[in-house]
């Protein structure tokens, strides 16, 4: 009878210690897992994002200076025509 008691308890406490020990080194290595995976994730997203919105900024930057240097570019052309146009007397 008493060896039944001392069983169960010893059995109760090893039982106890050892589901605490898996318990927190399967939440260590799923929780590894967890955050690697959704770090890549995050980060793909976050990568995408700013890649798109730098892509839109710069092409309207871009956009822009070009507009100008060829709006300029073809002033002065018209300008030189008309002027070339006026001293010919036409």
């Amino acid at each position: 009878m008493a060896t039944e008691i001392v069983t169960k308890i010893v059995t109760k406490i090893v039982t106890e210690i050892v589901t605490e020990i898996v318990t927190k080194i399967v939440t260590e290595i799923v929780t590894k897992i967890v955050t690697e995976i959704v770090t890549k994730i995050v980060t793909k997203m976050v990568t995408k994002m700013v890649t798109k919105i730098v892509t839109e900024i710069v092409t309207k930057i871009v956009n822009k200076i070009v507009t100008k240097i060829v709006t300029e570019i073809v002033t002065k052309i018209v300008t030189k025509i008309e002027k070339c146009s006026s001293l010919r007397g036409e």
